[in-house]
């Protein structure tokens, strides 16, 4: 009965529905996941108030799901939410180190979709590619973050070098004002 009335209850009472699903901890979190991403697009409320975050957040944190379709929808909510504001996206990976239970790639691809820069640098970092982490950060004009990518390789000098050497070709062209 949970699962099919999910969507409805959702819609009408977000914040009671999340209560009374909290309580029931024998509820899968996989068969609620689409109701949530449901709800999700209907609301324009902050993260912070946002019903499917609070639930999701519950499932990983107290029911310690390890379920990817889990993990997938709450970094969706956090990449697509409107606005500039990344700090519970990039908090969520940092908290899930690797082997994360989220499929990386997608991470990846949301995060380049909605801009978010930092996320998208800390995953490329977290599977070593440091080129690419340094090339979206300067692709964005984040040049403070790239610079802290670029000594990420501490044992390979031969790339850390070329790393600095891609940041310092991005400072001279801006300042002898050859954008490329």
């Amino acid at each position: 009965m949970f699962y099919k009335t999910a969507s409805v209850l959702l819609t009408h009472s977000p914040r009671e529905t999340v209560d009374v699903w909290v309580q029931q901890r024998e509820l899968d979190p996989t068969k609620l996941t689409p109701a949530l991403l449901q709800y999700n697009e209907s609301v324009k409320t902050p993260l912070k108030q946002n019903q499917a975050v609070r639930y999701l957040d519950f499932a990983i944190d107290q029911l310690g799901s390890t379920d990817p379709s889990v993990h997938n929808a709450l970094i969706s909510i956090y990449a697509s939410h409107p606005g500039k504001e990344e700090r519970l996206l990039l908090n969520y990976l940092r908290a899930h180190p690797n082997p994360p239970y989220y499929d990386v790639d997608f991470a990846l691809r949301l995060c380049l979709q909605f801009h978010r820069v930092q996320s998208g640098v800390y995953i490329y970092s977290s599977m070593e590619l440091y080129e690419q982490a340094v090339s979206l950060a300067l692709d964005h004009d984040e040049t403070e973050l790239a610079m802290t990518i670029a000594d990420s390789p501490e044992e390979d000098p031969v790339r850390r070098k070329k790393l600095w050497l891609s940041i310092a070709e991005k400072v001279v062209s801006e300042q002898d004002g050859m954008k490329k």
